[in-house]
């Protein structure tokens, strides 16, 4: 049997390199969110949006890098279509 304790949250000195990414993530958290911010803005939100739906495939590629988690062939051929995809949308001229 399962013996379950009730929830806390963390105590203030906790120590942040523990939690979600620590404090270097933060960073990076924030360029993301200001370029998209830019991109949002100042670009078409069509091609955007389409490039921005494509984030999955940096997930995959920091799986296969950081935990040599193996790549299937669904898996690059959906990576290889997303970077034609990309690559039409820039050739497009568009924006």
């Amino acid at each position: 049997m399962l013996s379950c304790s009730p929830w806390a949250p963390p105590s203030a000195s906790a120590d942040l390199t523990t939690q979600a990414g620590g404090p270097r993530a933060r960073p990076a958290a924030r360029c993301g969110i200001l370029c998209f911010f830019l991109a949002t803005h100042e670009g078409l939100l069509a091609i955007t949006a389409v490039i921005y739906s494509l984030y999955p495939a940096g997930t995959i590629v920091l799986a296969k890098v950081l935990s040599a988690e193996g790549l299937t062939a669904v898996r690059i051929g959906g990576l290889c279509l997303a970077g034609v995809s990309v690559g039409l949308i820039a050739a497009s001229g568009v924006g």
